[in-house]
């Protein structure tokens, strides 16, 4: 029979069919408690699976931390099962069986979210699952919102785009921060997209990783670029890198009389706005990919296109 620690690692999916339940827990109203907790059973294991095809191994490492502090919501020391986590453990030390005895506090109300991967009508289930549940739509509802903070990030790096010869130290460092919350965005993104994905998409979800990985990268660099303010070219970035073929930018501006570290500034703000559009797109193509799409998570996608339009970035 499965260990807990086959449930744990994703290498087995629990389940609780009625053969496998004692017969208190056969009832109709009974079995409707439990498929909130079967359900969260199947997206720990797909979320499990999934995880372990990303490359990055800090990634991996902080996605399976998340996915276990979900299961691992509502733990007590309290006899009774309480969380995902307590009932992988009761199944195993029941040879697979469901047998835990039916108390008044056994079930708690859910409050689904719009961005929900869960729907259900029953409203009523079993404590674990709920407890996993809300934590789970917590952890989706990080990315989601990444998009809203993207978004606003976008129009600032944009106005401050353009005025890049003007800038003062300050604002370059706010510039800097800028970039640094558009990388963090994106990275959210990525976990989300390993986390929600069903099976059947996950070299599709490899993919669109690696192109937020590149996105997420070349930001990175433009970060650093503007931290060089006031500094020589050299300190700043160097020729050779792929993302500073705003060389010219740099050359042309130091030729009208601008120092080093303000040309370097313009040249690498001018590379970051261009790679602005390019996450736009991917974001689109990422949420487009996203199982279970809600209204909410497309009207998102929506004000996203809208808005690159509107700042001329988009196509």
């Amino acid at each position: 029979m499965p260990t807990f620690e086959n449930y744990w690692d994703g290498i087995t999916k629990a389940d609780i069919p009625p053969n496998k339940s004692s017969s208190e827990w056969q009832t109709g109203l009974h079995q409707e408690w439990l498929k909130i907790l079967i359900r969260s059973f199947d997206i720990y294991y797909t979320s499990r699976k999934n995880v372990k095809q990303c490359s990055d191994l800090k990634k991996r490492k902080s996605m399976v931390a998340d996915l276990e502090a979900c299961a691992d919501a509502g733990s007590t020391i309290r006899s009774g099962v309480f969380s995902v986590k307590e009932a992988f453990k009761h199944l195993a030390s029941n040879d697979g069986c469901w047998k835990e005895t039916i108390a008044l506090n056994q079930t708690k109300f859910y409050h689904e979210k719009d961005w929900s991967i869960f729907k259900t009508f029953w409203k009523q289930g079993h404590r674990a699952g709920v407890n996993f549940m809300e934590a789970f739509d917590e952890k989706t509802k990080e990315g989601i919102d990444a998009l809203a903070k993207f978004q606003a990030h976008a129009q600032k790096l944009q106005g401050l785009s353009q005025k890049a010869e003007k800038l003062a130290e300050k604002e370059a460092r706010s510039a800097a921060e800028t970039l640094k919350t558009i990388k963090e965005c994106s990275e959210k993104v990525e976990k989300l997209l390993w986390l929600t994905a069903r099976a059947e998409e996950i070299a599709e979800v490899a993919e669109v990783a690696g192109k937020i990985k590149t996105f997420a990268d070349n930001v990175e660099k433009c970060s650093k670029y503007v931290e060089s303010f006031n500094k020589s070219l050299a300190t700043g970035f160097s020729v050779a890198d792929d993302v500073t073929k705003g060389y010219d930018t740099y050359r042309r501006a130091t030729a009208a009389g601008l120092s080093e570290g303000a040309a370097a500034t313009i040249a690498a703000l001018q590379k970051a706005v261009e790679f602005v559009p390019i996450f736009g797109e991917l974001y689109s193509e990422v949420l487009g990919g996203i199982p279970e799409t809600t209204d909410m998570i497309q009207k998102r996608n929506d004000e996203l296109k809208l808005a690159m339009q509107q700042l001329n970035l988009g196509k």
